[in-house]
């Protein structure tokens, strides 16, 4: 769970007559509100397809163009191939189109290249075998308006192409009969944000309308639906009303192949949630094109054939298995590349591996750029020297954009703004690599890297009901554009946790709150180190959970902090220091021997240094060896502002020398290994006893981290250990054994880790560069200007 600045949601007033028309629960009418839909029409268009008013399919440019080919195509049965892409809106924008001119009995046939031997988009070998079988029309479905010079080959040999696509145009003409893309219409248009799916439909309900069969168009709703939620395109406008006519009919099961899937997998739907959609049912087709061969993902939308459907979709589950397996890890191996890498991270993440399978790239590009909140390209690299990269971002940076900022690097590229794609020769990886990264540093600002929480409401506990649960979700479906209204509750309590799930990864906690009402509440991969003590902060999503028959609200955690307690004014008496400032001083080492051997003849100075790093140089002292001294001597960085206050309050000193001389490593890899390495002398030569303090100061952390690095490691089945006291240790176990990293990472226990260690290594960046009237502790001032007198 990402830690984020919470944003309380803005002051507004509702308009009377659409509290009115709205009704319910007078939340609804508030966020509508904040959606900027003020008025009772567009609030019930909003809310009920009934009422809205979807653009013509003829508003789409060159669809007048596309109908009139087609209908002469289906008339004259000239061949005619659908080229669709591998991934999901792909598919579902191909079986659209497929099954609208078939239905209208033309002679058409599908094609969809293969991922890993052909990449996304057109490509001469397939089609030169196409012409020879006598193609007379070819459609694209989600690709081609970047395939410049393969549409020109098309249109010398005589093709007629009808490009239907959604991404961005490119600069020079589409040497195509018809081009239909939104992203030709105005931006404000409510066909701009389109899926190719969705395209793909009005291009259907178009064709059908000329034949005069238009409803016939709805029996492919449920397509339409299922492609755009798995894009990721903005619910909003034309692709809202989409997937709410299409949700109900895809819930339904009415096609045989989906039916399939749904039931051998487990999954259920229901006619307003998208998640399910979104989360098992896309991500299960995807895997076929990422592993295998899309087409068979297209056969069994089309399918009609009960047996076949299921043996298809057996099929299908277990590439999706395997797909986990590969996502996975990758996954793992790019966490502990990140892990080594020094802090602050560089505004995008660039990634490249060998190991890595192609087909999974876009799935880590896209959890790496929401645990990291910047920009992420993932890149696997083939026997055949083309490196080939999935990149996703975070809003107000356009990755597509940056990645065309290098173009002459590149052999093929295609996107739009939040994900694209692209591929390149390996020898050229390194140079894209600079370049992009210095592109996105241009592009982005500190606050677009900022993780934050937007709040739509604060709720009382007693508020929380099934009712609110079906209020709210007259708003859906949700997704991007409109997303799940989070809810927040203030001041509550826990009164017990529990785990959950078949590993126990998930949390079911009960809050309460101070009138003594009480909620369950789940917390999926929950990390229970991130609760905090006492009062604590709620916000949360409302779903429904069906079982038994039974219906229940349920309350999802998505963030937890601790209650902000009222500022309270506290008078510290300051303590005053005098600092001889050496952080950048080339003579370090020769400085510390000399305070050293002013130590040794008798003066009152304690020399603390701790780590790796202090072992040359036995003089140097831990924080729990520090005597009471005139002057303190620091020779490794400290781990934070806690252990800094304690040095200077234990010593008592009146001077501080800061020689800054070692800076100790934050990482998850060093503190795991330091870790192991103390247990089993411990062990050996302590009988298993240690205090918590004297660990922290011999590896130079914090000792909340040495806790959790203990914690982490006694979940691993490394060690076992007891706590005595505040302070004390006792170790009654140490099993040598490889770590495996992807054991560490999908541990609960450390994020939590990760993000101490990167407060360390925060903390010591500062004390390095700032000035040094900043980085005295709280009750700590100056006597005078800082100097470097020895």
């Amino acid at each position: 769970m990402v830690q984020s600045a919470w944003i309380d949601p803005p002051a507004i007033q509702v308009p009377p007559e659409l509290s009115q028309v709205i009704g319910g629960h007078p939340l609804v009418a508030e966020l509508l509100v904040r959606k900027g839909i003020t008025t009772p029409e567009a609030a019930l268009a909003f809310l009920n397809p009934r009422y809205y008013r979807p653009a013509s399919p003829l508003e789409l440019p060159d669809a007048g163009t596309a109908v009139e080919r087609l209908a002469r195509a289906v008339r004259d049965r000239q061949p005619v191939v659908v080229w669709g892409d591998f991934d999901v809106d792909g598919q579902t924008a191909t079986a659209i189109l497929f099954s609208a001119l078939h239905t209208l009995g033309a002679s058409v046939r599908f094609y969809i290249p293969h991922r890993q031997e052909e990449s996304r988009g057109l490509n001469l070998p397939a089609l030169k075998e196409l012409l020879e079988a006598g193609v007379q029309v070819l459609v694209t479905c989600d690709c081609g308006v970047g395939d410049l010079t393969e549409l020109q080959y098309l249109r010398e040999q005589g093709v007629d192409v009808i490009v239907t696509d959604h991404h961005d145009m490119p600069s020079a003409p589409v040497p195509a009969l018809a081009v239909v893309n939104p992203k030709r219409l105005p931006p404000e248009h409510p066909c701009y944000s389109l899926a190719g799916a969705g395209v793909a439909y009005k291009l259907a309900e178009a064709l059908f309308e000329h034949f005069g069969r238009g409803r016939m168009v709805e029996q492919l709703a449920d397509l339409v639906a299922l492609g755009t939620i798995a894009d990721v395109v903005p619910l909003l406008q034309d692709n809202r009303y989409l997937v709410q006519i299409g949700l109900p009919r895809l819930a339904s099961g009415r096609r045989v192949g989906l039916r399939a899937l749904l039931s051998i997998g487990g999954i259920e739907l229901s006619d307003i949630d998208t998640s399910p959609v979104m989360y098992e049912l896309a991500p299960a087709l995807n895997a076929v094109g990422r592993l295998a061969h899309a087409e068979l993902a297209v056969r069994l939308l089309l399918s009609e054939d009960k047996r076949q459907a299921e043996e298809w979709a057996v099929e299908i589950l277990g590439l999706n298995e395997e797909r986990r397996y590969q996502t996975n890890l990758a996954m793992s191996m790019a966490m502990e590349r990140l892990e080594a890498m020094p802090r602050p991270l560089p505004p995008a993440i660039v990634l490249a591996n060998r190991q890595w399978h192609p087909g999974v790239v876009g799935i880590v590009a896209g959890r790496l750029a929401e645990m990291y909140h910047r920009p992420a390209v993932v890149i696997s690299i083939g026997p055949d020297g083309m490196a080939r990269g999935s990149a996703r971002s975070v809003p107000g940076i356009d990755i597509h954009q940056a990645i065309l900022q290098q173009k002459d690097l590149l052999i093929a590229e295609g996107g739009h703004p939040m994900a694209a794609g692209f591929s390149l020769r390996e020898i050229d990886l390194d140079e894209f690599t600079h370049r992009f990264i210095q592109t996105v540093r241009h592009m982005t600002t500190h606050q677009m890297l900022e993780h934050t929480l937007l709040i739509d409401a604060w709720v009382r506990w007693d508020e929380l009901s099934l009712a609110l649960y079906d209020d709210l979700a007259r708003l859906a479906p949700f997704g991007e554009g409109n997303p799940t209204p989070i809810l927040a509750a203030r001041g509550l309590t826990l009164a017990s946790i529990e785990t959950v799930g078949e590993r126990r990864e998930h949390y079911r906690l009960r809050l309460t709150d101070e009138a003594g009402i009480s909620h369950e509440v789940v917390w999926f991969n929950g990390d229970r180190d991130l609760l905090p003590q006492g009062s604590l902060d709620l916000a949360f999503t409302l779903r429904q959970n069906l079982y038994g028959g039974t219906r229940r609200m349920q309350i999802e955690l998505v963030a937890v902090r601790r209650t902000p307690a009222a500022p309270i004014t506290v008078t510290v008496p300051e303590h005053t220091v005098e600092v001889v400032d050496l952080r950048a001083s080339p003579e370090g080492i020769n400085i510390l021997q000399h305070w050293a051997e002013r130590a040794a003849a008798g003066e009152s100075i304690a020399l603390w240094g701790e780590g790796r790093g202090a072992g040359a140089y036995p003089f140097l002292q831990r924080r729990d060896q520090l005597p009471p001294a005139e002057t303190l001597v620091i020779w490794s960085v400290p781990p934070g502002p806690d252990e800094f206050s304690a040095a200077l309050e234990k010593t008592a000193a009146r001077r501080l020398v800061l020689l800054y001389g070692d800076c100790p490593p934050a990482d998850l890899r060093s503190l795991l290994l330091d870790l192991m390495g103390l247990v089993k002398h411990t062990l050996r030569a302590k009988r298993g006893e240690a205090s918590l303090t004297t660990l922290a100061g011999v590896i130079a952390q914090r000792p909340e981290a040495v806790l959790l690095g203990l914690e982490l490691l006694s979940d691993l089945d490394v060690c076992m250990f007891e706590r005595i006291g505040e302070d004390g240790l006792f170790f009654l176990r140490y099993r040598p054994q490889t770590v495996h990293w992807a054991d560490v990472i999908t541990s609960p226990i450390s994020s939590s880790l990760r993000r101490l260690l990167d407060e360390t290594a925060a903390y010591r960046r500062f004390q390095l560069q700032a000035r040094v009237e900043q980085i005295l502790p709280a009750g700590f001032r100056l006597a005078s200007s800082p100097h470097a007198k020895v």
